[in-house]
């Protein structure tokens, strides 16, 4: 009987030593939470270069940035304020095509995804731009990326020729894809993607900030797609604008605890998620497939979504509440001579303005004229609250996005991928 104790005992003390060995319980291997199963069922296909600093990148040039001094002062972007314009950034020498976008992390460093016959990814990681590139082994288009409050980078991409799942939503009209990032502010590195759905293509995405573990993908077809962090799409029923253009683009007012109200544009439509049904925004015969409207969101009024198109110069409207700040048939004008794409959609077509909310409600809008990158403050509040129009200087094919101090981020293509960062003062 001794003997049986003694050797339970030991059998025990090596049981408890393994399972203190065994961390499996508590690996993470693509930044989304404990492993489980479903991450060995999807594989990113990417093709990467050198590792540098412990992420499949490399490193632009030795250069190294900091927020240094102002450029110059920019007088009344929102009245009453001064704002100051950060020198000008070289990401990459070699530019791009058609579209960038960015977005910033949560210690507000600018990530940005490029279209030049594939998508190439720009990280400002530590005051130094690290490249990715290509992205996929694809050569997809008109990229779009959003980040998450946990450091994730929701990466859409149009018409994938190369993806590890493909879904079919229902349509044949080919075709977008999504991919995920993690730890992106740090060493970025791909949990999944691309994964393909049927749904059309030239689509937006936009995550909910109370809800950071999905994104929202639509496009002008009038589909909404909410896709899992896991890499799972789902085609929802929620009431979305339909049809017209191309290039539908989405934007989410935030409530606190409970699902944002969805905005949703696609050329001359517009509905969010209260609307029983979409309304007119814009009256056009000029639609054509190389035509992008764009939107965005207010984050201090719900009910509020500002919406621009390159139709009849670079036209603007506002919904707030229950109606249109200006008829269908006349809306403002912003620029009678906005540069885009040369194709069938005329010297405006197939480039989206940027926009992104403004920290205080509102939100800003940049675009190209005949002499550069523009900006500008909008609010449906009264339109003597609305900014002066900024040259912010040579450039096209600007994209935005704020951070949480209100400060703006700008990527333009200049000779190369430029990155500006636009600071609020306290006067």
């Amino acid at each position: 009987m001794k003997h049986i104790k003694i050797f339970l005992i030991i059998s025990m003390i090596l049981l408890l030593f393994l399972v203190g060995c065994d961390d499996s319980s508590s690996s993470d291997s693509d930044g989304d939470g404990p492993d489980s199963e479903e991450d060995d069922k999807i594989k990113p296909d990417i093709a990467l270069d050198t590792s540098v600093n412990g992420f499949n990148a490399r490193l632009v040039s030795g250069n190294s940035y900091s927020d240094g001094d102002c450029e110059r002062t920019i007088n009344g972007l929102i009245p009453g304020t001064n704002w100051c314009l950060i020198e000008e950034e070289t990401a990459s020498t070699k530019g791009y095509w058609r579209a960038a976008d960015i977005a910033v992390d949560s210690i507000s460093q600018p990530h940005i995804v490029t279209e030049d016959g594939g998508i190439n990814a720009y990280h400002r990681i530590g005051g130094q731009w690290f490249l990715q590139e290509p992205l996929f082994t694809a050569m997809p288009f008109v990229p779009h990326i959003e980040i998450d409050s946990n450091d994730r980078a929701w990466i859409q991409a149009s018409r994938p020729s190369s993806f590890i799942q493909d879904y079919d939503m229902g349509t044949t009209h080919c075709c977008d894809s999504m991919s995920l990032m993690h730890t992106v502010a740090t060493t970025p590195k791909f949990s999944w993607g691309p994964i393909k759905i049927n749904t059309g293509f030239v689509a937006s995405i936009y995550i909910d900030p109370y809800f950071p573990d999905k994104a929202f993908h639509y496009n002008h077809n009038g589909v909404i797609v909410e896709w899992s962090n896991r890499g799972m799409p789902t085609r929802l029923n929620t009431p979305a604008s339909c049809c017209g253009g191309e290039g539908g683009d989405v934007a989410i007012a935030p409530l606190e605890d409970q699902q944002g109200v969805i905005h949703t544009v696609a050329g001359g439509t517009y509905r969010n998620t209260l609307l029983a049904d979409s309304i007119e925004w814009i009256s056009s015969n000029q639609w054509t497939d190389h035509t992008y409207s764009s939107i965005s969101a207010d984050l201090k009024n719900p009910n509020v979504a500002y919406l621009s198109s390159p139709v009849n110069g670079l036209s603007l409207n506002i919904w707030v509440g229950t109606k249109l700040a200006f008829p269908a048939n006349s809306p403002h004008v912003l620029d009678n001579n906005p540069v885009g794409e040369s194709a069938n959609g005329g010297s405006q077509g197939r480039i989206k303005q940027g926009w992104a909310p403004a920290k205080e409600g509102g939100a800003f809008i940049c675009w190209t004229s005949a002499d550069g990158v523009k900006l500008k403050y909008i609010t449906y509040e009264d339109y003597d609250k609305w900014g002066d129009t900024i040259t912010i200087g040579p450039g096209s094919q600007c994209a935005i996005a704020t951070d949480i101090n209100g400060s703006i981020h700008m990527v333009y293509n200049n000779g190369g991928v430029k990155y500006r960062k636009i600071i609020p003062q306290v006067i």
